[in-house]
């Protein structure tokens, strides 16, 4: 089923091909427990789960995949885990750069210019994303294909948790962390849109020499690519 699942001429079935898959490698899975490839299955079981859609699943897969300290498959796993949860935010708010319709308000704040900011409670789907980016941020993948994927997202990995906590009003966890990214990950277009949130969270709170200092700053630190 994994097979006829990867050919273009399936398309059509795709996801039911997947669904298939994954039956196929639990039902393996569960009967041989100690079968020469099982490693191999378990990666097939949550990658069928993944493609299925089946995003909490297989992030329950991915994860027994990280218990497993001899599958050859844990860098892959880790990256999939954060997939997941980035699947499971956006099925259920849409999007990750807006702040959800039901979020609720954590605490108005008056800053020292006199300025109200609205601080927003952060999602548990959303702070689980975070944990898993974080995550990732941190680590260095042995398995070529993987660290090659790992380092093509990394400083979206960075932006986007800081994204979120600007959104939601969490401003001083929002410019520490555009501050790695910075420091990290300079020439990128993440670093300029970050450049103008940063400006306007000191715009937010009436920081208006803040602003001026901020604007003079990233001029000339030559961010984007």
């Amino acid at each position: 089923y994994l097979e006829q699942a990867r050919n273009p001429e399936n398309a059509a079935r795709k996801f039911e091909l997947y669904q298939l898959a994954a039956t196929k490698f639990e039902e393996f899975l569960t009967t041989f427990p100690f079968g020469a490839d099982y490693d191999l299955y378990e990666w097939y079981y949550a990658l069928s789960l993944f493609e299925s859609h089946q995003f909490a699943t297989a992030e329950k897969a991915y994860t027994q995949i990280l218990k497993n300290d001899r599958s050859p498959f844990r860098d892959g796993a880790r990256f999939q885990v954060m997939k997941c949860r980035e699947q499971l935010l956006l099925a259920k708010f849409g999007k990750i750069d807006a702040v959800p319709a039901t979020a609720t308000v954590e605490r108005v704040v008056t800053t020292p210019y006199n300025k109200q900011v609205t601080v927003y409670a952060v999602s548990d789907e959303h702070k689980s994303f975070i944990a898993a980016a974080d995550d990732l941020v941190a680590r260095e993948f042995s398995d070529p294909e993987w660290a090659k994927a790992l380092e093509a997202d990394r400083g979206a990995l960075v932006y986007l948790p800081a994204q979120v906590y600007y959104l939601h009003g969490h401003y001083e966890e929002a410019r520490a962390r555009f501050d790695k990214l910075f420091a990290a990950f300079p020439n990128t277009d993440e670093a300029v849109y970050a450049s103008s949130y940063y400006v306007n969270t000191y715009t937010y709170e009436g920081n208006l020499e803040a602003v001026r200092t901020y604007i003079t700053k990233f001029r000339t630190m030559n961010l984007g690519k």
